[in-house]
C-alpha cells in the first residue's frame, strides 16, 4: 500500500499540486488540471482508496492573490534548487567534455521544461532560471527547440565497436536493431 501512496504523491508534485492543510491538493482549475485529478481519483478508487475532485471559487480566508502566492513560494523554492544545480553544472563545464556538457544540459533542459510546465502563475525566479539556461545552451552547443547544435553526420558512428550491458532487455536490442538497419551495417556488439 505504501508504494500505491507514493506513487499517488510522485504524480501530485509533477503535477505541480499544492498541498493545502495536509488535508487535500490544490490545482487552478482548468481542463487539463481537472482532467489529471480526476484520473489521479480513479487510481486512488482502484487501490481501494477515497478521493474526491471539487471544483471551488475560492478558499475560505484566503484571497486570490494569497492563494497564488502560495503556488510562487513552492515554484519559487522548486527554482532555486534547480538554479543551484545550474549553477554547479556551470562551473564544472570547463572540466567536461562536449559530450558530457550536452547530456547535462540536455538533463537540465528537461527538468526546467517540468518545472516550466507547472509553473502556472509566472514565478519570478523563472527569468533567473532562464538565463541561466541560455548560458548552459551556449557553453554546450545544445538547442533547446531540439535544433542541430552538437550533431554529428552518421558517418561519424560507422564502423565502430557498440557496447552494451550483459544480458541487454528489450529496449538495447531495439537499439542494436537501429543501429545496424540505419547507422551501420557492420557494427559490432
Amino acid at each position: 500500500m505504501l508504494g500505491k501512496r507514493v506513487s499517488v504523491w510522485r504524480k501530485l508534485q509533477k503535477y505541480g499540486a499544492l498541498n493545502w492543510n495536509n488535508c487535500a491538493y490544490v490545482l487552478p482549475l482548468d481542463t487539463s488540471n481537472l482532467e489529471k485529478f480526476h484520473w489521479l481519483a480513479a487510481e486512488i478508487r482502484k487501490y481501494q482508496g477515497e478521493a474526491s475532485v471539487v471544483e471551488v471559487a475560492r478558499i475560505h480566508g484566503h484571497t486570490e492573490r494569497q492563494v497564488i502566492a502560495l503556488f510562487n513560494d513552492t515554484r519559487a523554492s522548486q527554482y532555486a534548487s534547480f538554479i543551484r544545480d545550474a549553477r554547479l553544472t556551470l562551473r564544472a563545464a570547463a572540466k567536461r567534455s562536449k559530450a558530457q556538457q550536452l547530456l547535462d544540459f540536455s538533463r537540465l533542459n528537461r527538468r526546467f521544461g517540468d518545472l516550466k510546465a507547472i509553473d502556472c502563475f509566472g514565478c519570478g525566479k523563472r527569468k533567473e532560471a532562464e538565463q541561466l539556461m541560455k548560458e548552459l545552451e551556449a557553453r554546450s552547443g545544445g538547442s533547446g527547440a531540439g535544433g542541430s547544435g552538437g550533431h554529428k553526420k552518421i558517418g561519424e558512428y560507422r564502423g565502430r565497436v557498440w557496447q552494451t550491458r550483459p544480458r541487454p532487455e528489450v529496449d538495447r536490442v531495439g537499439s542494436g536493431w537501429l543501429i545496424q538497419h540505419f547507422i551501420d551495417p557492420k557494427a559490432r556488439f
